[in-house]
Order: C-alpha cells, then structure tokens, then sequence
C-alpha cells in the first residue's frame, strides 16, 4: 500500500515535470523575441524542481 502511494506521488511529479516543460515550450513560442527572459524562467523553475521534497 505505502509503494502504492508512493508509485503515485512519483508519477504526480513527473506530470507536474511535463506540464512545467510544455509550458515554457509554449511560453519560449509567444515570446521568441525576449530569449533572456526565457532564460531566466527555465532557470527559476529548475531551482524551484530542486527545491521539492
């Protein structure tokens, strides 16, 4: 049961992981023209995926 529960926190973050990066995909899309801010976002994310238990 507990490798149940945790199988499924596991699979939580890895779609959280997913949506994350389509989202900046999407957000590097409508803003080609500031590539620095992009830059920026990607970054904060990555100390931020870090950052999770």
């Amino acid at each position: 049961c507990v490798k149940k529960k945790w199988r499924h926190y596991v699979n939580f973050k890895i779609a959280a992981l997913l949506i994350f990066i389509i989202q900046i995909a999407v957000g590097q899309l409508i803003f080609l023209s500031g590539l620095n801010r992009s830059k920026i976002s990607i970054h904060e994310g990555m100390t931020e995926i870090k950052r999770l238990p």
